[in-house]
């Protein structure tokens, strides 16, 4: 059975999304959703927030970060994993911006999923 887990960051989002992009920890898929993958993440965005004048305040939440493991004994590779941490990203935030790095540095195959707070 897969574990789906997540927390709500206030902080900015740049150190997690260069963490869940290194590319010594998703060698195999990142993905992104509205989003143009030739320019930096955490400044795209930094300008939905500008844009809709929300989450400026330090304490209010900047982004939700989920990690989506399935069970070892399963023997789900990374690319199934990632189209499965895809669909289910589409199915719960369509309206958001988010970031999805799928990870094989650990026994685990793992996926981070960074999501804007603020939808368009």
């Amino acid at each position: 059975m897969p574990l789906f887990k997540g927390q709500g960051c206030k902080s900015t989002p740049a150190k997690a999304l260069n963490y869940i992009t290194d590319e010594k920890k998703a060698a195999i898929v990142t993905s992104s959703w509205t989003l143009d993958d030739s320019r930096s993440y955490a400044e795209q965005f930094r300008q939905t927030v500008a844009r809709f004048h929300k989450a400026e305040n330090f304490d209010t939440r900047k982004y939700y970060h989920f990690k989506l493991s399935c069970d070892r004994a399963d023997g789900v590779d990374a690319a199934t994993h990632h189209r499965y941490a895809e669909a289910m990203a589409a199915e719960l935030f369509p309206s958001h911006e988010y970031v999805i790095a799928t990870h094989v540095d650990t026994k685990t195959v793992h996926s981070h999923i960074i999501v804007n707070a603020v939808s368009e």
